[in-house]
């Protein structure tokens, strides 16, 4: 799979209203569009950048805009290290590629203690695109037909059925969450844990 060329582009989603979680609020998603081509096929994959979930201490003194900031600075500069290489597949082109991001990263943020999954919800977009280009290679999008045995083997499975569960952040109100169960949600995410007088206290959390 070679990789002649590469592109970065994003979106900015504003949210309808602040979505609160890990101790902090975020108003808007960041998601990132990369581009791998070669001389055969062009491909796109999107993502969505999540600073907060990532790693929150980034969040808090960053802020909201250069914790995405640094995060799309890890995306370009991974595309910029697959710009030109050769690889059999997608997981081997990520594994070429993300300790490299890490250590970068690391470096632009001034963060030694950079929690890895920072680096690598950067490359998500990334990651996506080379699938894509790679199924194109293999002329199907069958992903089971493009992954190998040991993967294969774990997704297996199959199932009838998924389930939508609704995510709760700190600023929901009750009426929301009244009007979720009344349309038949039965099961709720509900986000923990903002300690709004930082003193520990788990009743004032919850």
């Amino acid at each position: 799979m070679r990789i002649d060329n590469v592109g970065l582009n994003f979106d900015i989603e504003p949210l309808r209203s602040a979505f609160g979680f890990k101790g902090g609020f975020l108003s808007e998603l960041w998601q990132p569009i990369a581009k791998v081509e070669n001389q055969s096929n062009v491909a796109v994959g999107v993502g969505v950048q999540s600073v907060l979930w990532s790693d929150s201490e980034i969040f808090r003194n960053a802020g909201q805009c250069a914790g995405n900031l640094y995060m799309m600075l890890g995306c370009e500069y991974g595309l910029k290290l697959l710009k030109g290489s050769d690889f059999k597949s997608p997981a081997e082109a990520l594994l070429a590629i993300e300790d490299d991001v890490y250590a970068y990263l690391k470096k632009v943020t001034g963060y030694e203690n950079l929690r890895k999954t920072f680096a690598l919800n950067s490359l998500v977009a990334l990651d996506n695109a080379l699938w894509q280009l790679y199924a194109k290679e293999n002329g199907t999008e069958d992903i089971l037909k493009l992954v190998d045995d040991e993967t294969r083997k774990n997704l297996s499975s199959q199932y009838e059925k998924i389930y939508n569960i609704p995510l709760i952040g700190y600023g929901t109100s009750i009426k929301e969450i009244k009007r979720l169960i009344s349309e038949g949600y039965f099961l709720l995410k509900i986000k923990i844990g903002s300690d709004p007088d930082k003193d520990g206290s788990p009743d004032k959390m919850l």
